[in-house]
């Protein structure tokens, strides 16, 4: 009986198509595991870019104190609501803050799960060795009572690398007394001459306008202060009013 030619010429395609189906099931299962991560760390990049190139107006009131003298301030563009703020003052907070926190939250220290009330200042700041940080100060709500303001520094990410928060930078801007904070914040502003520095404008309830400064140390940690003279016997006169 003769044998036909093409009957062992079948076994190899089989063979290779068999080949082709397992290597295009693994080419499957690899994208299926690795592309979402990859798409996740491309968005929080590209929050953490937005929030470190974030710009307001200095007039943008980002923050004001549930007081019925006050006109409501109109929402600026580039921020919204934070939807988990309690009670009734007027909060501010720029969405790339919102969607960068989202994507950092199992990377936040455990003081910092909860989101903040408002943001008062957002931005890169280089110290003058060359420290590269994303600095945020922001507002918290604690039962009822606003805790002046808050800050973190955060070493920005890579492809390959997550943002780190350093644990040790968010603290309480001094000093820490029992007078009420500033009824307004406006939006803070960097400084072009020096990158390691930003001012923070607000108000308290005489309406005048003061600044607060901000640097970004060579330690990592951000220095905040207030920059008026007479801010002992305004605090004093509202302890005293209050």
């Amino acid at each position: 009986m003769q044998v036909l030619p093409y009957g062992r010429a079948d076994r190899p395609r089989r063979r290779h198509k068999a080949f082709r189906i397992i290597a295009i099931i693994a080419i499957v299962i690899f994208l299926f595991n690795e592309v979402p991560p990859f798409v996740d760390r491309l968005q929080l990049l590209y929050w953490q870019h937005e929030c470190m190139v974030f710009t307001a107006p200095p007039n943008v009131v980002v923050w004001q104190s549930n007081n019925p003298l006050l006109p409501k301030p109109a929402m600026p563009p580039g921020y919204v609501d934070p939807l988990y703020l309690g009670g009734n003052n007027v909060a501010r907070m720029p969405r790339c803050m919102v969607k960068f926190l989202e994507a950092t939250q199992s990377l936040r220290p455990p003081f910092s799960v909860i989101l903040p009330a408002g943001a008062i200042f957002i931005h890169e700041r280089k110290s003058r060795s060359g420290l590269r940080r994303l600095v945020m100060v922001e507002v918290l709500e604690q039962g009822g009572w606003t805790f002046a303001v808050n800050y973190q520094a955060v070493s920005p990410g890579t492809l390959s690398t997550d943002p780190v928060y350093w644990p040790d930078t968010s603290k309480p801007v001094p000093p820490v007394t029992s007078a009420p904070p500033p009824c307004i914040f406006f939006a803070g502003q960097i400084d072009p001459n020096d990158s390691s520095h930003f001012t923070i404008g607000y108000e308290w309830d005489d309406g005048v306008r003061r600044v607060m400064d901000g640097y970004l140390g060579d330690d990592g940690n951000v220095h905040l202060s207030y920059k008026d003279a007479d801010l002992e016997s305004e605090l004093k006169r509202l302890h005293v009013e209050h």
